[in-house]
Protein backbone atom coordinates (compact mmCIF):
# COMPACT_ATOMS: atom_id res chain seq x y z
CA UNK A 1 0.00 0.00 0.00
CA UNK A 2 1.51 3.56 -0.74
CA UNK A 3 -0.07 6.57 0.93
CA UNK A 4 0.51 10.17 -0.76
CA UNK A 5 1.02 12.77 2.02
CA UNK A 6 1.27 16.59 1.24
CA UNK A 7 4.44 18.34 1.89
CA UNK A 8 3.10 19.81 5.17
CA UNK A 9 2.38 16.44 6.31
CA UNK A 10 5.72 15.32 5.62
CA UNK A 11 7.57 18.07 7.00
CA UNK A 12 5.36 17.56 10.51
CA UNK A 13 6.58 14.11 10.22
CA UNK A 14 10.00 14.69 9.45
CA UNK A 15 10.27 17.23 12.20
CA UNK A 16 8.63 15.14 14.90
CA UNK A 17 11.27 12.13 14.29
CA UNK A 18 14.28 14.76 14.29
CA UNK A 19 13.06 16.02 17.43
CA UNK A 20 12.98 13.17 19.08
CA UNK A 21 9.17 12.94 20.18
CA UNK A 22 8.57 9.68 17.94
CA UNK A 23 11.19 7.11 17.15
CA UNK A 24 10.26 6.48 13.48
CA UNK A 25 7.65 7.72 10.62
CA UNK A 26 6.30 4.40 11.05
CA UNK A 27 5.13 4.84 14.69
CA UNK A 28 3.36 8.09 13.73
CA UNK A 29 1.78 6.16 11.08
CA UNK A 30 0.69 3.22 13.64
CA UNK A 31 -0.77 5.90 16.41
CA UNK A 32 -2.16 8.11 14.17
CA UNK A 33 -4.00 4.66 12.67
CA UNK A 34 -4.41 3.60 16.55
CA UNK A 35 -6.36 7.26 16.76
CA UNK A 36 -8.65 6.48 14.05
CA UNK A 37 -9.66 3.02 15.18
CA UNK A 38 -10.57 4.73 18.69
CA UNK A 39 -12.53 7.44 17.68
CA UNK A 40 -14.53 4.96 15.73
CA UNK A 41 -14.68 2.53 18.32
CA UNK A 42 -15.68 5.90 20.61
CA UNK A 43 -18.16 6.89 17.41
CA UNK A 44 -19.98 3.48 17.76
CA UNK A 45 -20.19 3.37 21.41
CA UNK A 46 -21.95 6.63 21.28
CA UNK A 47 -23.97 5.64 18.47
CA UNK A 48 -25.22 2.41 20.59
CA UNK A 49 -25.86 4.53 23.66
CA UNK A 50 -28.00 6.71 21.76
CA UNK A 51 -29.91 3.95 20.14
CA UNK A 52 -30.04 2.35 23.72
CA UNK A 53 -31.88 5.55 25.14
CA UNK A 54 -34.00 5.94 22.10
CA UNK A 55 -35.08 2.27 22.76
CA UNK A 56 -35.48 2.02 26.34
CA UNK A 57 -36.94 5.58 26.15
CA UNK A 58 -33.66 5.99 28.93
CA UNK A 59 -32.55 9.46 29.24
CA UNK A 60 -28.91 9.73 30.05
CA UNK A 61 -28.02 12.94 32.46
CA UNK A 62 -25.26 15.16 31.60
CA UNK A 63 -23.53 13.77 34.22
CA UNK A 64 -24.02 10.43 32.96
CA UNK A 65 -22.73 11.35 29.76
CA UNK A 66 -19.88 13.33 30.84
CA UNK A 67 -19.02 10.41 33.17
CA UNK A 68 -19.11 8.25 29.99
CA UNK A 69 -16.59 10.73 27.70
CA UNK A 70 -14.39 11.08 31.05
CA UNK A 71 -13.81 7.07 31.03
CA UNK A 72 -12.90 7.16 27.19
CA UNK A 73 -10.20 9.78 27.92
CA UNK A 74 -8.73 8.05 30.69
CA UNK A 75 -8.70 4.95 28.58
CA UNK A 76 -7.10 6.85 25.60
CA UNK A 77 -4.19 8.66 28.10
CA UNK A 78 -3.93 4.85 29.50
CA UNK A 79 -3.06 3.58 26.09
CA UNK A 80 -0.25 6.73 25.41
CA UNK A 81 -2.88 9.00 23.76
CA UNK A 82 -2.60 12.74 24.59
CA UNK A 83 -3.75 16.07 22.95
Amino acid sequence: MQIALTEPQEDFIRQAVSEGRYASEAQIVTLGLRMVEEHDRKLADLRAMIAESLADDKVYTPEEMDQFFAEQDSELTAQGFTE
